[in-house]
């Protein structure tokens, strides 16, 4: 994976080692960009019955990372979920190791900083649900959905790399 003109890019094996290798290295680059210490899923709601587009979803994950403080390491990838159809967007965070933070119940009941909370409140105000928890093995989960597909839709910033959005599809 390589970093040029403001994208990744990677040049894929040909092959059965494809996949196997394709996860290697998406596992090793999100690793090293940590540390990663929040997990969460960003679901929509449907409007008139039907599930958003792309267009809305991206549109959408883009206005909540301008929410979040832009010192926050993050990753995101899109889902289409396999039941409704529904897209939602998986997230991993890197919060300051500074702060003590905590998780409740509902992420109503969570301790997190300020920008942070402001941004999951313009999100379930004008979106959707939220589900947060602990980084636990959500590292795994969320490349699940980068290799889902050979074209994932995803977002990165890493504010002492690049310093801004990265995005893939």
């Amino acid at each position: 994976m390589s970093w040029n003109d403001g994208n990744y890019s990677v040049d894929w094996s040909p092959g059965w080692q494809k996949q196997q290798w394709k996860k290697e290295i998406w596992t090793e680059w999100i690793t090293s960009q940590g540390p990663w210490n929040l997990f969460m899923t960003l679901t929509f709601r449907s409007q008139g019955g039907t599930p958003p587009g792309r267009a809305r979803s991206s549109r959408a994950i883009n206005n909540f990372l301008k929410l979040v403080d832009p010192s926050y390491n993050v990753f995101a990838v899109e889902e289409r979920g396999n039941k409704s159809s529904r897209l939602h967007w998986h997230l991993l965070m890197g919060l300051p190791l500074s702060g003590a933070y905590s998780l409740g119940a509902k992420w109503e009941n969570c301790s997190l900083p300020i920008p942070l909370m402001s941004a999951l409140i313009w999100w379930s105000q004008t979106q959707g649900f939220i589900k947060l928890s602990d980084i636990d093995a959500h590292i795994d989960y969320v490349l699940k959905y980068v290799l889902k597909t050979d074209e994932p839709e995803w977002r990165a910033r890493f504010p002492k790399v690049e310093g801004d959005v990265v995005s893939g599809s």
